[in-house]
């Protein structure tokens, strides 16, 4: 009965740790939110408004989610440079933090948690 009870807390506190980066997040560029949805398969990161140029609604910025401990290994589109790169988030409350591997340098990013009331 114990291995039942462990799989079962396993699984939800799985669960809670995939929703805390489900949500929509300001990027604080361009007027950007992009929202991710745990609960579809595969798990990714959509552009839902944006004011930016180049910028396109439903393009996916994240995939290739992969839960590692407290974060999230993901990849992360690059608009403005139309390049992919490896990137790491984390939640901090309201603030998903994003370190971003650029090769030689790695830039960190944060991203603010929005309360969406009406999707219209």
């Amino acid at each position: 009965m114990k291995p039942i009870l462990s799989l079962i807390l396993f699984l939800f506190v799985s669960s809670l740790n995939a929703e805390e980066i489900s949500g929509v997040w300001a990027t604080g560029k361009h007027n950007t939110l992009v929202e991710i949805d745990t609960h579809k398969q595969p798990i990714v990161g959509k552009v839902v408004k944006t004011d930016a140029e180049k910028g396109e609604i439903g393009t996916v910025i994240l995939k290739e989610f992969s839960k590692v401990n407290d974060s999230w290994h993901v990849t992360i589109f690059a608009p403005e440079r139309d390049k992919h790169f490896p990137a790491v988030l984390t939640t901090n409350g309201d603030v998903l933090e994003i370190e971003v591997d650029a090769g030689f340098f790695t830039k960190d990013v944060e991203w603010q948690r929005q309360i969406i009331t009406n999707k219209n």
